[in-house]
């Protein structure tokens, strides 16, 4: 009865009904306020696969994408997704495509190898909710996340003969909202955030 009696004050009364719909409309706006997110795509030319495991001379550290945050902050990252094409070419197939990405900041790497599946062509591989990248980062701070990729099968060294990532598919998006600094404490804040600032 005590609900039903709420409920009957609540339709009859215009002020709590306006009550109710400025607490609403606060929720959304806060919630649409501190879910952002911001992309950056690869473009610095195709990324090349070596042969039969990674090889940090064919692309890891060498093919970096990175990820400018915002000034303001500091942000807490929440997540990340990727998506890109590796093309498989000549007698190349899309089985014999590995790879994994690295987030530099964190020195985190992808819990498991994407393994490519089919034969030739154009194969497209996207991941979301990915964590590697979940931290505090001050405001204009660079995420950087590293390509490595290889394939099982032909060639002997270094190329894009026959599996490469395609030149401006690899986009990374990041996922991040405002944090506040007095929920770590102090100046114990500043030194995670300097940490984290790379």
């Amino acid at each position: 009865m005590k609900t039903l009696s709420h409920l009957l004050l609540f339709l009859k009364n215009p002020l709590l009904r306006f009550i109710e719909l400025i607490s609403t409309l606060s929720i959304l706006g806060q919630t649409a306020a501190f879910s952002q997110s911001v992309s950056a795509t690869y473009g610095l030319g195709d990324i090349p696969t070596s042969l039969g495991r990674y090889d940090p001379s064919c692309n890891g550290s060498s093919t970096i994408l990175s990820v400018p945050l915002p000034m303001g902050g500091p942000w807490r990252v929440d997540s990340i997704s990727i998506s890109y094409l590796m093309a498989a070419q000549g007698d190349g197939l899309g089985s014999h495509q590995r790879s994994i990405v690295r987030c530099q900041n964190t020195d985190q790497t992808e819990s498991s190898v994407t393994y490519g599946s089919g034969g030739a062509g154009n194969h497209l591989y996207t991941r979301t909710g990915v964590d590697i990248a979940n931290n505090i980062y001050p405001g204009g701070a660079t995420i950087q996340f590293e390509m490595r990729a290889w394939r099982t099968n032909l060639g002997t060294d270094c190329s894009t003969t026959y599996n490469r990532i395609n030149n401006f598919s690899w986009t990374i998006t990041v996922y991040y909202s405002e944090f506040s600094s007095s929920a770590i404490g102090g100046s114990g804040g500043a030194s995670v955030f300097s940490f984290w600032s790379c």
